[in-house]
């Protein structure tokens, strides 16, 4: 349940607590928050584990065209397996 499934007497006494003059433009404030939320939730769920990590740094080191690739995603052609896999080991988990 959102703010947005409150009554609308209740969605405009929020609107005029937050300092809104319009309850739409109150919603649609408040549509747009709740759809970055789920953006946001989304991304955390997309974290890597470990093992996934270490499949990756393991690829760098054995796998040539890995490092291309990360040369090409991140436009970066100076971009080295050392610094790819720091930031690897650097990077947040899931576990």
């Amino acid at each position: 349940m959102s703010v947005l499934d409150l009554p609308i007497d209740e969605q405009q006494k929020c609107a005029k607590l937050c300092g809104y003059d319009s309850l739409e433009a109150w919603q649609e404030d408040m549509r747009a928050e709740l759809e970055e939320n789920a953006r946001l939730r989304e991304m955390e769920d997309d974290l890597p584990t470990k093992a996934e990590i270490a499949e990756l740094i393991h690829d760098l080191k054995t796998n040539p065209n890995a490092l291309y690739f990360y040369q090409r995603v991140s436009g970066d052609y100076d971009l080295t397996a050392e610094e790819v896999i720091r930031d690897l080991e650097n990077e947040e988990t899931i576990d």
